[in-house]
């Protein structure tokens, strides 16, 4: 597809910017808590916009269609790539650095066009509706999608965004087409020749190559020190989760030997007791045959005096 060279506004409108019947580029919208990341397009009061055809505002590609009864209503999306000298223009005059631009049509009536579409400048795509929107008229964006704005979504509405912020994105949609009229040709810019720009170009595209390199020679040496790192934190949780089965095993470890030692004061105690109870046995014992042979030995020497007596 060919770089965008000229630009068109994409339907009819009343009034002189912004002056006119509807929100412009940062008019805050307090409903919806916003400034107005585009421009209303809208062609005198009431119903008159109606079915108005809505144009392709420079050649490039669809790249999203759909349809809703909400918000932005039936919606159309369309990419165009910019050549140097736009990009550059772009760059110095709204400080936005970008290959691409996206054109944004929101509360259609009708879609003429599908994804993948190529169109030219001025290309019937839609007619104005008012799908979402209260009365008819084109809701119209042109940003850049990069950064932070090419994370989000389709319908993406920057409530609550600062005007600095939604400037790093979007252009004024209405002052860039007519600015546009007045380049007819971008030989020359900033009072500069077309091959001094090339130059610089190529000189800043050079840079842009070392620097990436750098980038990426950085982001392996992040990346190794990362993989390092978690090696380094596996080897611990390894070691660490050793340590913690040691300990725990040491802990079964020593609850079974005082189970055991605990056993052993039991039965140690028994077998005290037991030996006490014996010895007092053996006591007793011992005393009552002392007693037995004390008695025997008495008897005995009675008989013997006895007989002692008998015989004188």
């Amino acid at each position: 597809m060919q770089n965008t060279e000229k630009w068109v506004h994409p339907t009819k409108f009343t009034g002189d910017w912004p002056d006119w019947n509807g929100f412009t580029f940062l008019d805050w919208h307090k409903n919806n808590n916003v400034y107005h990341p585009g421009d209303d397009y809208n062609f005198g009061y009431g119903d008159q916009d109606l079915g108005q055809d809505v144009v392709s505002t420079a050649s490039g590609v669809v790249i999203h269609t759909s349809k809703r009864d909400s918000g932005y209503g039936p919606i159309i999306i369309i990419k165009h790539t910019l050549g140097y000298n736009l990009r550059r223009f772009i760059k110095e005059t709204y400080g936005i650095e970008t290959d691409t631009l996206y054109s944004f049509y929101a509360h259609l009536k009708d879609i003429f066009v599908n994804v993948g579409d190529v169109v030219e400048v001025g290309q019937r795509i839609g007619t104005v509706g008012e799908g979402g929107t209260k009365s008819p008229h084109l809701h119209f964006e042109i940003y850049a999608p990069i950064g932070e704005l090419a994370k989000k979504g389709w319908r993406f509405y920057p409530q609550g965004w600062e005007k600095s912020t939604i400037q790093k994105f979007w252009l004024p949609a209405y002052l860039f087409i007519e600015s546009t009229k007045n380049l007819e040709s971008y030989e020359t810019f900033l009072g500069k020749s077309k091959d001094y720009w090339l130059t610089v170009e190529k000189d800043r595209e050079e840079l842009m190559k070392q620097l990436t390199q750098k980038d990426v020679d950085w982001a392996k040496k992040v990346e190794n020190a990362e993989t390092e790192n978690q090696q380094a934190l596996t080897e611990s949780a390894k070691k660490l989760t050793e340590s913690e089965k040691a300990v725990t095993s040491g802990q079964k470890a020593n609850k079974k030997l005082t189970t055991k030692v605990g056993k052993l004061g039991k039965e140690l105690k028994t077998v005290k007791l037991e030996n006490l109870q014996l010895l007092e046995n053996n006591a007793n014992n011992i005393r009552f045959i002392s007693a037995i042979k004390i008695v025997v030995l008495t008897i005995s020497n009675m008989f013997k005096r006895g007989g002692e007596t008998n015989d004188n």
